[in-house]
């Protein structure tokens, strides 16, 4: 019995490997149908990916590739805009410069002649103050020919005033007693000290040199007229010639003084007149300056 079994489970056993193995087969055959199943269906399905994949490859290289050339064009749009707003703007700087410097030669043009004119305008205007003044000073002003005038005509009867009592101090010699001479010589030559003390004083209060030349003489006069008796005493028979030389020596004096102050006056004027015409030469050379 013991022996049966054991032939029993020597036979079982190997049916059991050979079992094992058909069902291996069986199982590597169904994982290798079911692999190539697998396989047949991935297949198509990795294919799509693929081409899928590559369909977005494709279409992202070319979005990049457009992307890229549009930022090209771009960058080449801008680097021409650039371009074209620097050829504008040193086009636009050259017009401006060429203008300014069209602007600067006008102006300077202007400027010139504007000068030039002003320069005329102030050469036919000084003149013409020169030749009003020449002709000034050929013919004195009304104002200044009226003081000359009043001078000359105040010396001139001082002189003829003087004149005329000197051929009365001869008429009385040759026509009055002695004692009634000398007694009016002493009238007179008081009277004259008289005058001269009152010239003295307003030409002190006026501090006026006219006036006191004015005393200066009366007081020559008065000097002379009180030694008309010593004259007499002396020169009894030249007393006469010797009055009348004197009132000649006074008549050449006053009228030497009216002439010596009318070319006095002449000069003042036209010295004035001169210094105008420093003034109006230096105006220019100031402006030119400035």
């Amino acid at each position: 019995m013991d022996e049966e079994l054991k032939s029993k489970e020597e036979v079982k056993k190997p049916r059991k490997k050979s079992a094992i193995a058909d069902e291996k087969k069986v199982t590597t055959k169904k994982s290798s149908t079911r692999a190539k199943k697998t396989q047949s269906e991935t297949k198509p399905k990795t294919v799509a990916k693929t081409k899928k994949s590559d369909g977005e490859e494709k279409a992202k290289t070319a979005k990049n590739t457009k992307r890229k050339t549009t930022a090209k064009k771009e960058a080449t749009s801008d680097e021409k805009v650039v371009a074209q707003r620097k050829s504008t703007k040193k086009t636009t700087t050259k017009a401006t410069s060429a203008v300014a410097t069209k602007s600067k030669v006008a102006k300077t043009t202007k400027t010139a002649k504007k000068e030039k004119e002003e320069k005329q305008k102030e050469e036919l205007e000084s003149k013409k103050i020169l030749e009003k003044r020449q002709q000034e000073k050929k013919n004195l002003p009304e104002e200044i020919q009226l003081q000359a005038n009043k001078k000359i005509f105040t010396n001139l009867i001082y002189a003829i005033a003087i004149m005329v009592f000197l051929i009365l101090i001869n008429l009385g010699f040759s026509n009055i007693t002695k004692e009634y001479f000398l007694r009016d010589i002493n009238v007179f030559t008081l009277c004259l000290l008289i005058l001269t003390i009152l010239v003295f004083e307003q030409a002190y209060k006026k501090d006026s040199g006219s006036i006191t030349i004015n005393g200066i003489e009366l007081l020559t006069l008065s000097l002379f007229v009180l030694s008309l008796p010593i004259i007499l005493a002396k020169y009894g028979t030249k007393f006469m010639f010797i009055v009348a030389t004197v009132s000649l020596v006074y008549g050449i004096y006053y009228t030497t003084k009216s002439t010596l102050v009318y070319l006095k006056m002449r000069k003042d004027y036209i010295t004035s007149l001169s210094d105008i015409q420093e003034i109006i030469k230096k105006e220019p050379k100031k402006k030119e300056t400035k």
